[in-house]
């Protein structure tokens, strides 16, 4: 029997995902789902679909997203649960089954609480909040707006409220983290063992 070696993991794949909802309050539901899929430096799936639902969306919704264009326009619109079959096909079509597929996004407990609502999803269960990494990573004292990050780093979003756009603003704020790696400080000293001698 051969000794047992070790397999190093496979590199994570991230996804970045945003949904546009009927509002804030938890019974809201999802009208717009969108994804970008990366793995090894690669953009592998780009999607954005139209989400059935039965939840009348907020006046600021109407006001301040493209509800009222996207509703009224001849793209399909799906059940959540097709929807997010077709991120799993996404996923097993590149072969990311295999892999730790971290989330990262804009708050992604909001959308991770509404896709669980047709099942377990398919990302690892360590969400990554992009604006508390950015909370950390300025020493700031509450994480900032997706507005204020874009002051900081100078990553803008041109289409805001937008779930495929939003996905991509979340891409770029973690490609532009990644680059601007910050140094560990360095290991605090050990304590002086050495024991004075008493006067004599």
């Amino acid at each position: 029997m051969s000794e047992a070696t070790d397999v190093p993991s496979p590199a994570p794949a991230y996804l970045y995902l945003d949904t546009e909802a009927t509002g804030v309050h938890d019974t809201s539901q999802i009208w717009q789902l969108a994804w970008l899929l990366e793995a090894d430096g690669a953009t592998l799936a780009e999607r954005s679909v139209l989400v059935e639902h039965t939840d009348a969306p907020k006046p600021w919704v109407l006001q301040h997203t493209r509800y009222v264009a996207a509703m009224t326009s001849a793209d399909p619109v799906l059940p959540l649960a097709d929807a997010m079959g077709l991120l799993r096909a996404d996923i097993a079509a590149y072969g990311l089954g295999d892999r730790k597929l971290f989330f990262v996004g804009a708050v992604p407990s909001f959308d991770d609480f509404r896709c669980r609502r047709v099942g377990n999803p398919p990302w690892h269960y360590h969400l990554i909040d992009i604006e508390s990494v950015i909370m950390g990573r300025f020493g700031l004292a509450s994480p900032p707006s997706l507005r204020e990050i874009a002051e900081l780093t100078g990553v803008v979003n041109l289409d805001p409220h937008d779930a495929l756009a939003d996905s991509k603003h979340v891409r770029d704020i973690h490609r532009w983290l990644l680059a601007h790696p910050v140094e560990p400080p360095a290991p605090p000293a050990p304590p002086d063992s050495a024991v004075a001698s008493p006067a004599a």
